[in-house]
């Protein structure tokens, strides 16, 4: 009883200390751009007028991706990334439900995620957190740390929203209004941005802080509300 007790004021210190430090001297994180070339060599293009990043049916077939698309907000991996979406509609929808993946993106109806990474070894499909965590690790950089959030939360992202009707400031603070990380024991401190998208209501946007260790367990520290919309939409 003793050891638990221990355990759960130890972590209680920790994390606090995490938050602290956080506040103190977090600093404005600034995100490289993700590094396409080697998708490029094997047949993707990058400046298709309608789409931007977009790759042709054989590079899909050997990805085994019904869509592949830019993951802007990766380039903190330090290494060539691309999003794998699975199953976009009707029947590789409802085969691809069951398939491995690395995060979920929608509501009702939820599409599976993965990440394609070139390595040193070349190519690698990461069809699960576990997978994507062995191939970023160590995690040894804030940039890296908040890329891997990103890459586990679909929902989760490097800015908030421009003001709209749909999101109102809640905060004037704004060190609560950008992306920015620390430092901590072990790891880093990273804050970014969850957005409510699914359900009905206001559909709020938070701060969020999450400490991410060197091996890559990623864990909340905090979380400010920071924008909501006028009124109330449902999204399903």
């Amino acid at each position: 009883m003793k050891r638990l007790i221990f355990a759960v004021v130890f972590s209680i210190v920790f994390l606090s200390s995490a938050v602290l430090h956080a506040g103190r001297d977090m600093v404005p994180l600034k995100m490289p751009r993700v590094d396409l070339s080697p998708f490029l060599a094997a047949g993707c293009v990058d400046n298709d007028q309608a789409k931007g990043f977009v790759c042709p049916a054989e590079v899909l077939r050997r990805f085994k991706c019904s869509e592949l698309s830019l993951a802007q907000d990766l380039g903190g991996f330090d290494m060539p990334v691309a999003l794998c979406v699975l199953g976009r509609k009707g029947r590789a929808r409802a085969k691809s439900k069951d398939e491995q993946a690395v995060a979920y993106r929608g509501c009702m109806l939820r599409v599976p995620l993965r990440y394609v990474i070139y390595t040193t070894k070349g190519f690698w499909v990461t069809k699960s957190p576990g997978e994507l965590v062995k191939a970023v690790s160590p995690i040894d950089s804030a940039e890296k740390a908040a890329s891997l959030v990103m890459a586990l939360e679909p929902n989760v992202f490097l800015n908030p929203p421009a003001e709209s009707k749909a999101h109102v400031l809640k905060t004037r603070d704004k060190k609560f209004l950008r992306p920015s990380a620390a430092a901590v024991d072990g790891g880093f401190a990273v804050r970014l941005f969850e957005r409510t998208i699914c359900g009905c209501g206001l559909h709020p946007v938070f701060a969020v802080d999450y400490r991410v260790s060197a091996n890559g367990d990623v864990s909340e520290i905090s979380r400010k509300l920071v924008m909501e919309g006028l009124e109330e939409i449902c999204v399903d």
